[in-house]
């Protein structure tokens, strides 16, 4: 997953939770877009500007003190606007969070924090709780269901859902090493987020492609990272379908469910939480 942030240097569209129509969309709706770059642009040019790029492997060189200097500058940046709200339009909102999950996988990438961004982990991880904490003030998005029919607000949705994958998929796997738990009462729950939504839908270049795309697939409830926890695929919970037809989003969610599922077994059989409570879980 870590690979991600390395393509974010040479083409944005190659990353998994980047939608080639993103930064379209931030430009149509922003006024002042033209006199200045989108959070997402704006870490592309700190790549390509002060990371060593291998353009032949699409590999990218992160232990340069000089770009977390600017990281670190542009986190700061980015966490202000956080907490008093973007004023532009949203789509600025998710560009800000799609940076943000980039130095996440970055800063995993380099193994430690750089001695220019020492409290870099924590501080990544809070800016980006304080996104989708700002989502839920201003009510801007219900990742409760994808919406039907509106091919921008389909990609605004699956692009949070997808930048939260990382988020949440960090709490399953590293986040008690740090300390810092995404999945408290003021963020979304992880058991209750929408699983990424399939490959064919989100490569999707226009609402007609879209659509063509999406009148293939078999009509069926939006499923949850909580449906990957149950032990076998219910009649109107075909887990199996959606397996086949996800990408390297849908792998990065099931790895990190196999993972709380290894793990709530575990606190079952240690005594720490009932079998009842786990049963609960995975059929709710």
């Amino acid at each position: 997953m870590c690979g991600q942030a390395s393509k974010v240097a040479h083409n944005l569209s190659l990353v998994a939770f980047i939608h080639p129509s993103s930064e379209q969309e931030l430009e149509n709706g922003s006024a002042s877009a033209s006199s200045k770059l989108s959070p997402l642009k704006t870490c592309q040019n700190l790549l390509r500007a002060y990371g060593s790029c291998k353009s032949e492997k699409l590999g990218l060189s992160v232990d340069q003190e000089l770009l977390w200097e600017m990281i670190h500058q542009h986190q700061e940046w980015i966490y202000a606007k956080a907490r008093r709200g973007f004023s532009s339009c949203t789509w600025e909102l998710l560009s800000a969070a799609q940076a943000v999950a980039v130095y996440v996988l970055l800063r995993i990438k380099l193994g430690q924090n750089s001695r220019a961004f020492p409290n870099g982990d924590i501080a990544l991880l809070y800016t980006l709780g304080a996104i989708f904490r700002r989502l839920q003030v201003e009510g801007t998005l219900d990742v409760s269901q994808h919406p039907q029919g509106d091919w921008k607000q389909w990609v605004f949705c699956e692009s949070f859902v997808r930048v939260a994958a990382v988020y949440f998929t960090l709490n399953a796997v590293i986040s008690m090493e740090i300390g810092l738990p995404c999945n408290s009462p003021l963020d979304w729950d992880t058991e209750g987020m929408l699983l990424p939504a399939s490959k064919a839908s989100w490569s999707a270049q226009s609402v007609d492609d879209w659509k063509r795309r999406t009148s293939t697939l078999s009509s069926y409830k939006q499923l949850k990272w909580k449906d990957l926890l149950a032990s076998t695929s219910l009649e109107d919970c075909p887990v199996e379908e959606w397996r086949e037809s996800s990408d390297e989003m849908g792998l990065l969610v099931t790895m990190a469910m196999t993972l709380r599922a290894q793990l709530l077994r575990e606190a079952v059989q240690a005594g720490s939480i009932p079998s009842k409570k786990l049963s609960a879980s995975c059929s709710r």
